[in-house]
């Protein structure tokens, strides 16, 4: 036997005959009611304090990094077919971005809609999208994980894309991409982009359609990761891309009740998904959080308009984004509709509102709840959303409460969370993925706002680094090309 395998032979029984001998000191310990150890918290730190590897202290985090703009050699035309294979031809061959007249782009920020420098509105906003790309990234580590389980993988301050752990879940992803939530804000952000800042939900009906076949060809998909059952139905459906809405809604609105379960019909409906990308089953009936991850890049849009009626330019688009995730339609537009006027706010704020001033995030949160009210219908419902935006603790926000672990307000809670911390992105994002549960949607929507916060300056480096070399790249294209259009710096 050679000799260095002799000596990890020895290492690995002396190691086992430690585990044992401190396996029996603890054998005291009693199952509670709920199944869950009593002490769990100490056991866990007490076996990652012996058997962890000890590394070296992290370098202090740095914003020594900025987006790596970069202005397209744009061509204005009036073209009456910018698609013709000629003007393919000249783009592919100078690099060139065809683009319609700035002066007719409806994505020009309003004269006087911020106090921003234009260079502090274009970091906010690659902030936002980079913001809930490594959220969503990086939440996938501890999905539908306890808050036990995700202590005992990993340890706050070495979380990374390479640690993520492989199991049914995780493996449908490489470590450094994202999930369909983000997947999904990419094809509201392309529509926006195509049509020059106007949302039409047929568009954006046909892009999801071709995702869920094909996924993203440029990063060698080959089909789309659908983990919600309500989107796989909605698209199976036909005539979904001519009325998108009417066979959303459709789907939607038949409910899946308890009896249908005993009688087999949820377990046939699991078997149609891939193995380990589905939630638990009690969390898929009536819960889908998709269309709040999907609708953050509207605040962007709509910024400098919220005195305006807040979805007046595209409401059915909006109601599209909602009715293809199956959740509570009143709960779901009162998210969505909080979380664009808070990202709103920081893309182009009017400089009045100060967060490390209570009363100035209170301003902030008000003005959410004024403009997602109207869509609340019953006392419950508006007290609920209230409850909500008056959040302060994870402990509070239970993002894995049973049975509602997939609610819209859950990545809402998130987003009101990262409004009021004092933490830095890392930090914050990091504290909310190890309480496990839906935690790649949550980290998706509150790293959008944390982002739009801080700025793409902020954002973790290595996070940043860490995302796929092709899925940063052609991430890059969309956000210059989203910049260009805003005539941004």
């Amino acid at each position: 036997m050679p000799y260095d395998l002799l000596i990890n032979v020895w290492k690995t029984m002396s190691l086992l005959r430690v585990f044992r001998y401190e396996a029996t000191s603890l054998k005291n310990l009693e199952l509670s009611h709920s199944g869950r150890l009593h002490g769990s918290k100490p056991l866990l730190d007490y076996i990652q304090k012996k058997y962890r590897s000890v590394k070296e202290d992290s370098v202090p985090f740095k914003a020594d990094h900025r987006f790596s703009r970069q202005r397209w050699n744009q061509l204005p035309t009036n073209v009456p077919n910018p698609h013709s294979p000629q003007m393919k031809y000249i783009q592919m061959q100078t690099h060139t971005t065809n683009v319609p007249s700035r002066l007719k782009t409806p994505l020009l920020l309003p004269l006087g809609s911020t106090k921003l420098e234009p260079q502090e509105v274009s970091d906010r906003i690659s902030g936002m999208i980079y913001g809930a790309a490594i959220g969503d990234a990086i939440g996938l580590a501890t999905r539908w994980m306890h808050p036990d389980e995700s202590k005992f993988y990993y340890e706050k301050k070495d979380l990374t894309y390479s640690s993520i752990l492989q199991d049914e879940h995780r493996v449908h992803w490489k470590p450094g991409d994202w999930t369909s939530n983000f997947d999904n804000l990419v094809l509201v952000l392309d529509s926006l982009i195509a049509w020059a800042g106007v949302v039409d939900e047929l568009d954006f009906a046909k892009r999801l359609k071709h995702w869920s076949k094909h996924g993203f060809p440029d990063l060698g998909d080959t089909t789309g990761i659908i983990s919600s059952l309500t989107i796989k139905k909605v698209l199976q459906q036909k005539g979904f891309e001519r009325s998108p809405h009417t066979i959303a809604a459709t789907v939607v609105n038949q409910k899946t009740t308890s009896k249908n379960c005993e009688n087999g019909d949820c377990a046939q409906k699991q078997t149609d998904m891939p193995s380990g990308l589905i939630s638990p089953l009690n969390e898929i009936l009536d819960n889908d959080n998709a269309a709040i991850a999907r609708a953050s890049i509207l605040g962007v849009i709509w910024n400098g308009c919220l005195s305006l009626s807040l979805f007046s330019p595209g409401p059915i688009f909006f109601r599209l984004l909602l009715c293809i995730s199956k959740c509570h339609v009143a709960s779901g537009k009162a998210a969505v509709n909080s979380s664009i006027v808070l990202i709103s706010h920081f893309c182009s704020p009017s400089g009045h509102h100060d967060l490390n001033c209570p009363e100035a995030v209170d301003a902030m949160l008000n003005t959410a709840a004024h403009h997602s009210g109207p869509h609340l219908k019953t006392d419950e419902h508006k007290k609920e959303l209230k409850s909500i935006l008056k959040i302060n603790s994870l402990e509070s926000l239970n993002v894995r409460e049973e049975g509602r672990m997939c609610h819209t307000y859950k990545p809402l809670g998130s987003a009101v969370l990262a409004l009021k911390t004092t933490k830095g992105y890392k930090d914050f994002i990091s504290d909310l993925i190890l309480e496990g549960g839906d935690s790649s949607s949550n980290a998706c929507v509150a790293g959008a706002l944390l982002g739009c916060r801080l700025g793409y300056q902020q954002l973790p480096s290595d996070w940043l680094s860490g995302l796929l070399t092709d899925q940063g790249n052609w991430l890059n294209v969309k956000v210059n090309s989203l910049l260009d259009m805003l005539g941004l710096p």
